[in-house]
């Protein structure tokens, strides 16, 4: 297997190819250099300004292992710092065999994980206003437990959460008590990940984020 189709490069390239609506992205290897990088960001990302920059080691999104959190990865990275964080990225694999993802940076208005299969054949919505960050970094955030058909089972909505908003090219903190997803939020999601658990067939955990009404 190549280096550039390990882990979760792998899945978001299948994801792209299937017509799922991931943002641009393009893969590189945890060995090219500058020039190499520099090369496909002006190839396949000529326009963007703000990136993404994601681990995919061998062990991550893997079909017993998550590791979650365990890399690095930057998100809201202007095209000055991307060999930085790429850099910071490849560190953090700490040996382990792995390829970077750099991708277009979406400043949602609301995100989290979706987990498309629990007990029970529920499913598990973990969600919160603004960046998806708070919700992967363990922060208090919207938890709800839904049936395949998108009915709510059981919510959880703390009274104050921190959420983050990109604004003026940075990230900014804000505290908000009021809940993130409507009823068509939720039930979009819940169809949404039983489409990526058919078609990779097995359950699957899917970070997401709603811009302007459109799910990513």
């Amino acid at each position: 297997m190549d280096t550039l189709s390990l882990g979760k490069a792998n899945a978001l390239i299948k994801l792209k190819r299937a017509e799922f609506n991931v943002p641009p992205f393009f893969v590189c290897n945890s060995f090219d250099n500058e020039k190499e990088i520099l090369s496909k960001k002006d190839k396949f990302l000529p326009k963007t300004k703000y990136f993404a920059i994601r681990s995919s080691a061998k062990t991550e999104d893997s079909k017993k292992e998550s590791c979650a959190g365990y890399f690095y990865s930057a998100i809201g990275v202007p095209t000055e710092n991307i060999l930085e964080e790429f850099s910071k990225v490849v560190a953090s694999f700490r040996g382990e065999n792995g390829s970077v993802i750099i991708q277009e940076f979406v400043p949602s208005d609301k995100g989290g994980v979706i987990f498309s299969r629990v007990g029970n054949d529920n499913i598990v919505i973990n969600s919160n206003m603004g960046l998806c960050q708070t919700v992967v970094n363990g922060y208090a955030c919207d938890e709800y437990i839904c049936d395949k058909d998108g009915r709510t089972i059981h919510k959880n909505i703390p009274k104050e959460k921190q959420f983050q908003l990109f604004k003026n090219n940075r990230i900014i903190n804000k505290k908000i008590s009021s809940e993130s997803l409507t009823t068509s939020e939720i039930k979009q999601l819940v169809n949404t990940a039983k489409k990526i658990q058919n078609f990779f067939g097995l359950p699957q955990d899917i970070e997401w984020c709603f811009k302007n009404n459109n799910l990513y």
